[in-house]
């Protein structure tokens, strides 16, 4: 809990049952737990181990036959049985996830982008679940409003996911905004750190907010990029951006730039070109240097406005969102995709060294374009996490 829920809160520790929870998701939890604490061998052992009591669960239910083999059609019944998986399951098949794909294991890796199609699947159809017509759109109690909130943060950890593969081995983003951003973002930070039900009672009433339309990821990208924050506008289910919601915006952000970025390639645009005066492509650049401008000050917004710990200048959260935003201004302004990303599942060290020589003597185009935008953007605070992911990087290596 104090290693990875600090980085992806998922998990709702007030209402958080050890002893109820299966031993898969506990499994699960202790491998994130001892990799993120060097202990690389115990971290093995028990993603082993929770794999194989997940995948004993899973082949329990499937010992019934599903209905593409009757021979007769069953009549609709007035209760159908939803489609996904348990809460647990899914948070476990996120966990697993994680694990397989940061451990450095070039099998787990591949394994695991070849069984991330399970959870996009879940991304879908749990949203149905989080529609405004749904049963639990309003929850009364502090325990579905806790199960509810876990929802939709496990559906931003599966949007992470796969914005965080995107960065670290250049494969295609599973989700896009346009289409996948309906996703009700994460509500009040300060419901979700209450540490009772009566607190969490008493702040719920000090909100009044249940008759408000709530926000998706979609309306969230658009108020980054906009300039816009909660709190400027009216009629809406959040009073402000919190750590945790800026950061999967920043995801969000991420995505959309990675599918921008196909159409306006800086080495398509001419760099002498003015912004308002040229191609549309170069207006497209223009606006997006501005919108990424207006990113810093929407995570400057996460940092004053919250009062948890996790609204700390150096929390990881912040400092996610941060990278976020370095990994967004170079894959729009530079030849990011000339990075052979496949070095990263290579054991051979020799190819390691060969695909990093040829990336660090590749020239790097100039233009009155970069030269604009490195003016322009805030570098001081957006090289902090490559510094400080440095430090990290040098502590297992002692």
């Amino acid at each position: 809990m104090n290693s990875f829920n600090m980085h992806l809160p998922i998990f709702h520790i007030p209402t958080f049952d050890l002893a109820s929870n299966p031993s898969p998701l506990i499994l699960a939890m202790c491998a994130i737990g001892a990799l993120l604490l060097l202990d690389r061998p115990n971290a093995g052992l028990l993603y082993s181990l929770s794999r194989k009591a997940l995948r004993y669960k899973h082949q329990r239910a499937e010992l019934e036959l599903p209905s593409v083999f009757w021979d007769w059609s069953r009549p609709c019944e007035e209760e159908v049985p939803p489609a996904w998986s348990p809460l647990w399951d899914t948070q476990t098949d996120l966990l697993l996830t994680y694990f397989g794909a940061f451990c450095g294991d070039p099998e787990a890796v591949v394994r695991t982008m070849e069984e991330i199609g399970s959870l996009s699947c879940t991304y879908r159809l749990r949203q149905a679940e989080l529609g405004p017509s749904s049963l639990t759109a309003k929850p009364t109690t502090w325990n579905s409003w806790a199960e509810r909130e876990c929802t939709k943060r496990l559906l931003c950890g599966i949007f992470i996911i796969s914005s965080l593969l995107t960065i670290t081995y250049g494969i295609c983003p599973g989700f896009s905004v346009f289409q996948h951003g309906d996703l009700e973002m994460p509500g009040e930070q300060s419901l979700w750190d209450a540490s009772t039900e009566v607190e969490w009672l008493e702040r719920k009433r000090n909100l009044e907010q249940d008759d408000a339309p709530a926000v998706t990821l979609r309306l969230a990208v658009r108020w980054a990029l906009d300039g816009q924050s909660p709190d400027s506008l009216e009629h809406t289910r959040c009073s402000r951006w919190s750590p945790f919601m800026a950061t999967v915006t920043m995801h969000g952000v991420n995505t959309l730039v990675y599918h921008v970025a196909d159409f306006t390639h800086p080495q398509d645009v001419s760099p002498d070109t003015h912004p308002l005066h040229g191609t549309p492509k170069s207006h497209v650049v223009s606006h997006m240097e501005d919108a990424l401008g207006r990113c810093y000050d929407m995570i400057v917004s996460a940092r004053n406005g919250s009062s948890s710990v996790s609204g700390d200048a150096k929390s990881p959260l912040l400092f996610n969102s941060l990278a976020l935003l370095r990994v967004c201004y170079i894959r729009a302004f530079t030849n990011i995709n000339s990075m052979d990303r496949n070095i990263l599942l290579r054991r051979s060290r020799s190819e390691m060294l060969e695909a990093i020589r040829q990336y660090a003597v590749k020239p790097v185009p100039r233009s009155a374009l970069l030269a604009r935008v490195v003016a322009h953007v805030p570098w001081k605070p957006s090289r902090s996490p490559l510094e400080q992911g440095l430090c990290c990087y040098k502590r297992p290596l002692r």
